[in-house]
């Protein structure tokens, strides 16, 4: 981290300060690229487990949401399959 402290002491005594903004600038990416690569990995996982909810979706169910939505199944597929890649957790916390 940056100490703001030093800031105050004369450049011929604290040393290489560009070095140390690269450094923080450095972590503070990595930190940022590692949360990124693991919020991924998490919907990724969702969105796994809700296309195969969709997949598993009963023909008596499907009528259901078919007669209430007035759908057919293509397009009932259709639209769960694209909930199911957009918004997973939604379609998990829901259910079919």
């Amino acid at each position: 981290m940056l100490d703001h402290g030093v800031l105050n002491v004369p450049l011929s005594k604290r040393g290489n300060i560009d070095s140390q903004i690269d450094r923080y600038k450095r972590e503070k990416a990595i930190s940022e690229r590692n949360e990124l690569d693991a919020r991924k990995s998490e919907f990724d996982a969702k969105k796994t487990k809700a296309l195969a909810m969709v997949a598993q979706l009963s023909d008596q169910r499907a009528q259901e949401l078919m007669t209430k939505h007035k759908m057919t199944r293509k397009q009932l597929d259709a639209e769960l399959k694209f909930i199911a890649r957009t918004k997973p957790a939604a379609l998990l916390r829901r259910g079919i």
